[in-house]
């Protein structure tokens, strides 16, 4: 008898070049499935995919991945992970991302050395806000990789630096 497969995912990435920037997945879970499948991102690509200045954040810890690289390269920099079972699991490199409440960060792809643990300082996870606030760890701690607005359509960089996932702190609040 087949079971139904409820798939909360938002992203499923095949075969050719992307480009993921500016996007939120958020509070995704994945049930009645006995194959290994992320909550959030899965990658068996050709070319290389490129995941920048992402939020992937569940209010709730679930044991699913968050990324899942099947096959391919996927480059994930300047982003948030958190609440996972492992953040990022699979082939792959990864720098400049913010790690929180995740049952393991970094499993099978490469490490830059600039990712830390800390917990992002968001403004209402419980009620889907993940914008920052004030004096999150995330602010000024990523590196430049060409974006020029947020996923507000804000400018960026704001301030000094490049913030981990833009804007640097939530838009009810004052920019840094």
């Amino acid at each position: 008898r087949m079971r139904p497969v409820r798939l909360a995912f938002l992203l499923a990435l095949a075969g050719t070049t992307y480009l993921v920037a500016n996007s939120l997945f958020a509070n995704n879970v994945v049930t009645d499935t006995v194959a290994p499948i992320a909550a959030a991102i899965n990658a068996e690509a050709a070319d290389p995919v490129r995941l920048v200045h992402n939020t992937l954040a569940n209010a709730v810890a679930v044991s699913q991945p968050g990324v899942l690289i099947r096959t391919g390269t996927v480059f994930i920099t300047d982003t948030i992970v958190a609440g996972y079972g492992v953040a990022i699991t699979g082939g792959g490199v990864e720098d400049f991302n913010l790690f929180f409440n995740n049952g393991a960060n970094v499993v099978g792809a490469a490490s830059g050395g600039h990712s830390f643990t800390a917990d992002p300082r968001f403004v209402d996870p419980a009620g889907g806000d993940y914008h920052l606030k004030p004096g999150s760890p995330a602010i000024n701690a990523g590196v430049n990789v060409g974006l020029t607005t947020d996923i507000d359509r804000d400018p960026r960089p704001i301030g000094a630096g490049v913030a981990i996932r833009e804007p640097d702190v939530a838009v009810v609040g004052a920019r840094d």
